[in-house]
Parts: structure tokens; sequence; C-alpha cells
């Protein structure tokens, strides 16, 4: 994963103009709820800010994307939850389930 955020930090080097879109995907990916397991966008994202600094990157066209992405990461995951509300409830109703989570040990 380290490569990943290696090669990335090292693309963005490169080509500076692709520096708030790739921090906007990054954002958004880090932000769903369950993706962001399988997406290391953490370590890119530091590397990018880095270079913020040390390249000249202008820092308010990927700040701005950052926060977009963010938002709408998490705007996806309240939707995506609240659409599957119900259908988390109706699996309460199956008696197997049931039987499990009574047999189930408080943490």
């Amino acid at each position: 994963m380290e490569d990943f955020a290696h090669a990335l930090a090292d693309f963005v080097r490169a080509h500076q103009a692709w520096a708030a879109p790739i921090v906007l995907v990054l954002a958004f990916g880090e932000s769903l709820a369950f993706i962001s397991l399988l997406i290391p966008a953490w370590g890119a994202l530091v590397a990018i800010g880095a270079l913020i600094g040390a390249s000249g990157i202008s820092f308010w066209p990927v700040w701005i994307a950052g926060g977009i992405g963010a938002a709408l990461g998490d705007w996806v995951s309240y939707w995506f939850g609240s659409n599957t509300r119900n259908t988390s409830r109706r699996c309460g109703r199956c008696p197997a389930i049931r039987r499990s989570c009574r047999a189930a040990k408080p943490l």
C-alpha cells in the first residue's frame, strides 16, 4: 500500500494539475463506509499534502476538492444507510437471526 501512495505522489509531482481531482477522488473513497477499508487513501493524501508545500501546488483548489470529496462520500454513505435501513429490519424478523442475536454475548 505504501507503493500506491508513493506512485500517486510521484504522479502528482509530475502532473500538478491533477492534484485536485486526485484528492477529490481519494477523499470520496476514504469517506465511503466500508469502502475506505479497501482504498489506501490516507497515505496518499498525506503525501500530496506534503507536496503542496514542497512543490508549489496551490493550496486552495486541493483543499476545496478534498472537502467536496469527503462531503460527497459522507452523503453517499448516509444515503445508502438510510435506504437500506428497512432491509436490515426485515432481516430481524427471521427466526434464525433472532435466535443467534439472543445467543450472542454483548461486548
